[in-house]
């Protein structure tokens, strides 16, 4: 075998050995990590669907949320109860954020992003774990002003009627 043929090889040999080192780290790191921290998780679980009490006077909020161990992502939707040419009668936001003892914390912000809209939730696990209470920070778009409200989460009645496993 040549010099050159030998360097080639060594190259190509290279490249294959971190792209293959590569793959093993991303799977390690989406797969096998957040299958082993669900496993050993042992704190309140909060994936389901929630009701958003009071979201304010004009329109509904309902929040999907998906839980893996600590982290939180997940939909939540508003739904305006009177049409306004200011923007959608529905809504989507992404939420992503952690849990922590029975302290939550996540964000949402439009899924359209070429959207403005914000909040930041701090909430806390109370009562039998039915319901998440806190407050948020939001942009408020009619005001164009960063408010804050008290705000109160419900499980919907039919997941609180659900075992759970």
């Amino acid at each position: 075998m040549t010099t050159s043929e030998s360097i080639i090889i060594g190259v190509l040999s290279g490249i294959l050995t971190s792209f293959i080192i590569y793959l093993a780290v991303i799977v390690l790191q989406k797969l096998v990590l957040p299958w082993y921290q669900s496993l050993i998780y042992k704190g309140a679980d909060i994936s389901g669907n929630w009701e958003c009490l009071g979201a304010t006077k004009t329109q509904d909020a309902h929040f999907t949320i998906n839980q893996k161990a600590n982290a939180i992502s997940g939909i939540a939707t508003y739904v305006s109860q009177e049409a306004k040419a200011d923007y959608d009668k529905t809504r989507v936001f992404t939420i992503k954020g952690e849990i922590r003892d029975r302290f939550i914390t996540f964000s949402i912000q439009h899924a359209d992003r070429r959207r403005l809209g914000a909040s930041v939730f701090l909430l806390q696990v109370v009562k039998d774990g039915t319901s998440l209470v806190g407050a948020r920070c939001s942009y408020a778009i009619d005001s164009s002003k960063i408010q804050a409200t008290e705000t109160t989460l419900v499980r919907t009645s039919e997941e609180a009627d659900e075992p759970s496993a």
